[in-house]
């Protein structure tokens, strides 16, 4: 058991480097602008942000520009670079994130919804977002906690 953790956090550290390598080559950015996107949602079928919004509660996100692909990218089963991201978000004690590299459907998003969210963050044929549901207050800090992740992998790549 030993031996097969360590091979999967060698493997997560080399996809680390890349995914570093590679938003650098696409000059990638975070923003920090946290986007209500509640109103455009008010309508979704997916269950948990419906309930989310029928409590009150909101869906917050942001852009991530240049990120387009990475976010699903596989360091080994199980684990994405997504998944990174979605456990510093999951500290604020939210279930976790949607970002765009998943497949949308299954949440039971519509397509006049998907492009809502790209509108409203601004985003291009090579950017990403995530978004997150909950209070208000648990969305906002685990958003905080997601753009503070996504800069940390392109400033140094790595994470332990």
């Amino acid at each position: 058991m030993f031996i097969a953790t360590f091979i999967n956090e060698l493997k997560r550290q080399e996809k680390m480097i890349y995914v570093n390598q590679e938003l650098k080559k696409r000059n990638a950015k975070v923003s920090e602008n946290i986007v209500d996107l509640t109103e455009i949602l008010k309508d979704t079928e997916c269950k948990f942000i419906k309930k989310n919004i029928e409590n009150k509660g909101k869906v917050y996100g942001f852009a991530l520009f240049g990120f387009s692909g990475l976010l699903g990218l596989e360091f080994y089963p199980g684990r994405r670079f997504g998944t990174e991201v979605s456990d510093y978000a999951k500290s604020a004690h939210v279930n976790g994130i949607i970002h765009s590299d998943e497949d949308l459907k299954k949440y039971q998003f519509k397509d006049k919804e998907i492009d809502g969210i790209k509108k409203e963050l601004g985003l291009k044929e090579k950017d990403s977002f995530i978004i997150v549901s909950d209070s208000d207050s648990k969305a906002r800090k685990a958003i905080e906690f997601a753009i503070a992740r996504a800069k940390k992998q392109i400033e140094n790549g790595f994470s332990f």
